[in-house]
C-alpha cells in the first residue's frame, strides 16, 4: 500500500499543475457556454430541501459537478458537458499523451460514498469506494478541506483519474459522521437494490442525485452541522 501512495504523490507531483489547469479552463467553459443551464437545474434541486441559502451553497457542487461529468439530459446535444468541451478544446492535449490519456478517462467518472481504508498523510487517503465493489482507490485531496475528517467518517464526492492509477479530489468531500454512515450506507444499498442490471458506473452516473438527496436529508434530519454553517 506504501508503494501505491509513493506513486500517488510523485504522479501528482508531475501532473496536477496541468489537471489543474485543465479543471479550472473546464470549470470556466461550464459556466460561461451552460451556466444558464447548469445553474438554474443545480438551484431547482436545491430548493426541494428545508435549509439555508448558505447551505444550499454549500451542497451546491456536488450536485453541479455530477451534472457536468455524468448528465446527458441537461443539455440539448443529449452529451455530457464535458464530452462537449473536450470535442471543442481536445486538440490542445493532442501532443500531450499522457495528459490527453488521463483526460479521456474522465468521461467516464461518476460520483460515489467512500469509507477511509487509511489516512497516509493529511492529503493522501486510501479510501473503499462502497458502489465500485469495494474497490481500493488512492486519493490526493487537493482543495483545502474544511474540516478535517475522522479516520471513521465517510465520504461522497466526485474523484478523478491521475496517471498511474491514483484520483484526485474536485473539490472537498462532503463528510458522512461515523455514527451515522452505517444506517445512511444501508438506505442507499436499498436504493440501489432496485436495479442490479447495470454496472455501478452507469447506475450512479444516472441516480447520484437520487443518492445524494438521501444522503442530504440523513444529515438534515439528523442535525449535522456544515462547516462554517450553525444548524440550530
Amino acid at each position: 500500500m506504501q508503494r501505491t501512495f509513493k506513486n500517488v504523490v510523485s504522479i501528482s507531483e508531475k501532473t496536477n499543475d496541468q489537471l489543474l489547469e485543465v479543471i479550472e479552463d473546464f470549470t470556466c467553459f461550464s459556466l460561461d457556454q451552460y451556466g444558464d443551464i447548469l445553474i438554474p437545474k443545480t438551484e431547482e434541486y436545491l430548493d426541494q430541501f428545508p435549509i439555508s441559502e448558505k447551505e444550499k451553497e454549500y451542497y451546491f457542487p456536488y450536485y453541479y459537478w455530477w451534472a457536468v461529468f455524468c448528465s446527458r439530459s441537461l443539455l440539448a446535444e443529449k452529451n455530457t458537458v464535458y464530452e462537449l468541451y473536450l470535442k471543442e478544446y481536445g486538440w490542445k492535449f493532442r501532443k500531450k499523451h499522457n495528459l490527453e490519456r488521463v483526460l479521456s478517462l474522465w468521461k467516464y467518472v461518476f460520483p460515489s460514498f467512500f469509507f477511509i481504508e487509511e489516512m497516509a498523510t493529511e492529503r493522501i487517503f486510501c479510501l473503499v469506494d462502497v458502489f465500485d465493489y469495494f474497490k481500493y482507490k488512492p486519493v490526493v485531496l487537493t482543495s483545502k478541506l474544511y474540516k478535517q475528517p475522522s479516520s471513521n467518517d465517510a465520504f461522497t464526492g466526485l474523484i478523478l483519474p491521475l496517471a498511474g492509477g491514483g484520483y484526485f479530489t474536485v473539490i472537498d468531500f462532503l463528510i458522512i459522521p461515523d455514527h451515522l454512515k452505517a444506517p445512511l450506507i444501508s438506505k442507499l444499498m436499498r436504493f440501489c437494490q432496485n436495479d442490479k442490471s447495470i454496472p455501478p458506473g452507469v447506475f450512479l452516473s444516472k441516480n447520484y442525485p437520487e443518492m445524494l438527496k438521501i444522503t442530504i436529508d440523513h444529515l438534515i434530519k439528523n442535525k449535522v452541522e456544515i462547516p462554517h454553517v450553525s444548524l440550530n
